[in-house]
């Protein structure tokens, strides 16, 4: 199998500690979503001493790892873009048995809805085949209806999520309409049309009912990419409190190759905890090359 490092992101679950009934925590972890197309192609795991590890998820357990991230897409078998990546192919039925293991193995489950039949990022949110002749009022109860059906699909599997991404690096929105379609850019919120945010906010106000009626203890993430500019990213929260947008935690995503070096991640995370003191930060989704070049 070809190694795509795009698709195999280890992520960091770091900030501010989460409060628990016991004492406070901080999660550490990665993004495992391949997991089981490795082990279908014979991947084998070694510790450092070249011993066979026969089991990963409880191994990393045993490193001191105690959450893991799993993405999941609405229907990846029926995109079709000239972009289309075989990587993007977490569906309900792909993750369930993964998301099970995470959480039989003693680790926390963070799932990233994508809400599109492919990656969801700043440059595409394209709204799912399925979806695409919908309007505006019928997709806030579509999006409710699918979230609400997959987390019952997950919890009665003994899968339930202890943390739940509506939505992946949403800075732009989601669900612009489709990718061959030259309006859909009309859906980004940063042209800056209040109808966009509004539209935006009660697309995710309605993904967050449903999380909260099916998982009351899962903590609610927003995920955003704009650590570099610090103003823009502050400005995104202040934006979700206006739209009555209720969240447990700022979720980010870091890469030193884009956003610049470790400063520019701690500026933003010391402002963020100062302006929302309320919400907890997470680091949700980093990578870094596996070779030296670049510095931090």
């Amino acid at each position: 199998m070809k190694f795509n490092f795009r698709n195999f992101i280890a992520i960091l679950l770091l900030g501010a500690p989460i409060a628990s009934a016991t004492a406070e925590q901080r999660y550490v972890g990665g993004d495992i979503s391949l997991l089981p197309d490795y082990e279908a192609a014979g991947v084998k795991y070694r510790d450092q001493s070249g011993k066979l590890i026969p089991d990963l998820l409880p191994w990393l357990k045993e490193q001191g790892m105690n959450a893991m991230r799993v993405r999941l897409f609405v229907d990846p078998s029926a995109y079709t873009g000239s972009d289309k990546d075989p990587n993007a192919r977490q569906s309900l039925e792909y993750i369930t048995p993964l998301c099970r293991r995470i959480k039989e193995a003693g680790l926390d489950l963070m799932l990233d809805f994508h809400y599109s039949d492919t990656w969801a990022d700043p440059a595409r949110q394209w709204t799912p085949k399925a979806w695409e002749n919908l309007s505006d009022e019928e997709l806030y109860a579509k999006i409710y209806e699918y979230t609400k059906e997959s987390l019952q699909h997950l919890v009665e599997a003994g899968a339930t999520p202890d943390f739940i991404q509506p939505g992946n690096e949403v800075s732009y929105g989601m669900l612009w309409g489709k990718n061959t379609d030259p309006e859909s850019s009309l859906k980004k919120t940063f042209i800056g049309k209040s109808a966009n945010w509004d539209r935006f906010g009660k697309l995710l106000r309605q993904a967050i009912k449903a999380c909260r009626e099916v998982c009351p203890a899962a903590k609610i993430v927003i995920h955003t990419e704009r650590v570099a500019q610090h103003a823009v990213l502050a400005s995104f929260y202040d934006k979700m409190k206006s739209l009555g947008v209720e969240y447990d935690i700022i979720g980010l995503s870091y890469y030193p190759y884009f956003h610049g070096n470790m400063d520019v991640l701690g500026k933003a995370l010391a402002e963020l905890e100062k302006k929302f003191a309320g919400k907890e930060i997470m680091v949700v989704e980093t990578g870094y090359p596996y070779k030296d070049g670049i510095s931090v």
